[in-house]
């Protein structure tokens, strides 16, 4: 998630880290802006940015992602129905698409019932 000045926070496997990369890097990124953030939203994410820092890995979370997405063959209705008989929410360990989601939830944004099982796809 980029959060300005050549800056991104992301989740990698030793953990959310911010790095910095050289703003000619960003063209060959696709950026997306979610069209309903305001001025205030976009505030309030500044500040709950912070409280994500340095939270380990989540590698369950990456591997039980995979499961509802193998086993509903692309269809939405039975990838949630798998994901709901899930019975697994850690939010003190992160995936990058989770970090995105959890952030956005803070300031009243969902883009899927639980954070956890957000994908790239869903953002």
């Amino acid at each position: 998630m980029y959060i300005g000045g050549g800056f991104v926070i992301a989740a990698w496997v030793n953990g959310v880290h911010i790095i910095s990369y050289p703003l000619a890097q960003f063209s060959k990124f696709h950026i997306y802006r979610y069209p309903g953030l305001d001025d205030d939203k976009r505030a309030k994410m500044r500040s709950v940015i912070t409280k994500y820092f340095n939270k380990p890995y989540d590698f369950i979370s990456l591997i039980l992602n995979g499961i509802p997405e193998i086993l509903s063959l692309g269809f939405e209705p039975l990838e949630r129905f798998f994901e709901g008989k899930l019975p697994y929410d850690n939010p003190n360990m992160m995936i990058c698409s989770e970090l995105v989601a959890r952030i956005y939830q803070e300031v009243g944004i969902y883009f899927e019932p639980k954070a956890e099982f957000v994908t790239p796809d869903d953002l």
